[in-house]
């Protein structure tokens, strides 16, 4: 529902523009200013700027908004100083809306991937006006997040939100690139349980998963079933281990562990 600077590239690793429609890079790799679409909208029909940027990764950088990724923006000059509380001057933190529609960024270090970062749901914006109307910038799931409520500069909108049941969002006539959404509305199901999930896809309740029970993998591969695309995903996972366990405390248990884990999954 809501738009980043950039979106990921279904074809490859290069993210498209976004809620930016272009920017230029440094000779050095520590400048990025974007330009921001001047057809961008709020559903509310607000144009989309660059102070929304701003106050927005100052609302992620806010640290008694509790939020899960604010290192995500740690890449900017004095991101991680201004959410530690080393200062609060966020006129330190390297973002700024140079015009309505340019906002420049300053990184610690050249960051390659940085574009990539920027279709990130932490680095999204959300709309000031909508957010403090209904509380503060550190309010995390107040009436601002509700239905009728809700403003947003993506794709689609919300419609309905029936906890525990279902949520659904329908297109936003204010999305810049409207012409193209193929779809009205997505029904959203939660569902706990994944083979419970995989049984609702193939009796045709979901039209799309992304969770499948890892038995069936090799199943439908050997099977070549037509519904399974399988993309290419990079990712890191460890265990923790309390090492004060007199069981944990032996590293031939440990290694035992270790050898156990299907890695080929």
């Amino acid at each position: 529902m809501c738009e980043g600077l950039t979106i990921p590239n279904p074809f490859d690793d290069e993210n498209l523009p976004g809620a930016a429609e272009s920017w230029t890079v440094s000779d050095d790799g520590k400048i990025y200013v974007f330009k921001l679409r001047k057809n961008g909208r709020w559903s509310n029909g607000d144009p989309v700027t660059a102070d929304d940027f701003v106050w927005s990764w100052q609302r992620i950088l806010t640290a008694s908004l509790g939020s899960q990724y604010p290192d995500m923006l740690y890449y900017l000059e004095g991101a991680q100083e201004y959410h530690t509380g080393e200062t609060d001057d966020f006129s330190t933190v390297g973002v700024k809306a140079l015009d309505s529609h340019t906002l420049e960024v300053k990184l610690k270090a050249p960051t390659p991937f940085f574009t990539g970062l920027l279709s990130h749901y932490s680095t999204w914006p959300v709309h000031k006006e909508t957010v403090l109307k209904y509380g503060s910038i550190d309010d995390r799931n107040g009436e601002w997040t509700r239905p009728g409520n809700f403003v947003c500069n993506g794709a689609f909108n919300l419609k309905s939100w029936e906890l525990n049941n279902k949520i659904v969002v329908e297109q936003n006539p204010m999305y810049w690139d409207a012409s193209t959404v193929q779809l009205n509305e997505i029904h959203y199901y939660p569902v706990s349980n994944v083979m419970t999930e995989d049984r609702m896809f193939r009796a045709g309740q979901l039209h799309v998963t992304s969770t499948l029970p890892s038995q069936k993998c090799p199943v439908y591969i050997e099977e070549g079933n037509p519904d399974l695309r399988i993309d290419p995903y990079m990712g890191t996972y460890f265990y923790r281990l309390n090492t004060t366990n007199p069981y944990l405390n032996d590293v031939r248990v440990r290694k035992a562990l270790a050898y156990s884990i299907d890695r080929k999954l």
